[in-house]
């Protein structure tokens, strides 16, 4: 593990929150040197646990389209905009379903910059699932949703062992895979319902075992998923990684976030970036 320096540290990129996000933002950060700061003992946050799925149409890492209805929007991203859009005025405080202009940029910038990063990632060495995923959108009731799935992307299998010693910055439980994508689960609960869900849970369990023969630590889903993110930012080169270490303040010069104070222990200390900090701790904790 990484020793703390003392009284200040200076680097280019400094990094808040070591969850999805956080990790996304180191592995753009390029040759940068980048400080990543975790509150928590193990990097990943609450992605570590979940399903590791991204919802991102248009992007072109799965080939194959989703059927359209043919009551919606005619074009696969203005279908996707038309849910977007709909799912977001469902939250508007006023109760009239309006959307702000601001929600109309976020929405713009999420469509047309978003399937940019999965490239950018795949570009960088992430592996993607092949197949479409069947996962349906949470709202399948709003215009525009598709019930058949084909707007996510899953992570494919990662192999834990080929990030060396950075892998003791991740939990090592449940490391070889019975379930590949979330939407396995649902085999899973039912395998004797019909011979057709018995042969398939049989195929994934077999899956699963020559799954562990090829990988050394195999792992899916959330883990797979930020284990990649962390080996992108591995092949970055420098990056240093504080582990049980807290935010206590912001450092401001000039009206600008210049850096921050940080608490590991007993011990607090600051950390100055010259090109810019990252705040990426969205945790619910």
């Amino acid at each position: 593990m990484h020793e703390l320096p003392e009284k200040v540290v200076t680097c280019d990129v400094l990094i808040v929150g070591g969850g999805a996000a956080g990790l996304t933002g180191a592995a753009a950060a390029g040759g940068l040197k980048t400080i990543l700061v975790e509150r928590q003992k193990a990097l990943g946050g609450k992605t570590a646990l979940a399903n590791g799925m991204i919802w991102m149409p248009g992007n072109r890492t799965v080939k194959s389209r989703p059927i359209l209805r043919p009551h919606q929007p005619t074009g696969y991203m203005l279908q996707a905009r038309a849910y977007v859009e709909n799912a977001v005025a469902m939250s508007d405080e006023n109760g009239n379903g309006a959307l702000s202009t601001a929600a109309t940029k976020r929405i713009d910038t999420f469509l047309t910059k978003g399937p940019g990063m999965i490239d950018f990632l795949r570009g960088r060495g992430f592996r993607w699932m092949k197949a479409r995923s069947g996962f349906p959108d949470h709202q399948t009731e709003l215009d525009g949703a598709l019930s058949a799935g084909g707007h996510t992307l899953d992570p494919a299998i990662f192999d834990m062992e080929s990030l060396g010693s950075l892998g003791d910055y991740l939990s090592h439980e449940g490391e070889v895979p019975l379930v590949f994508r979330f939407e396995d689960f649902r085999i899973l609960t039912r395998p004797f319902a019909s011979l057709q869900d018995f042969l398939k849970v049989s195929r994934m369990r077999l899956r699963s075992w020559l799954c562990s023969l090829y990988f050394k630590r195999p792992t899916s889903m959330g883990r797979s998923l930020v284990g990649q993110l962390l080996s992108i930012c591995r092949d970055n080169g420098s990056i240093d990684i504080y582990t049980e270490t807290e935010l206590v303040g912001l450092w401001h010069k000039d009206g600008a976030v210049v850096g921050v104070s940080l608490k590991k222990g007993k011990e607090t200390f600051k950390v100055r970036a010259l090109r810019g900090v990252l705040l990426a701790t969205g945790d619910l904790d």
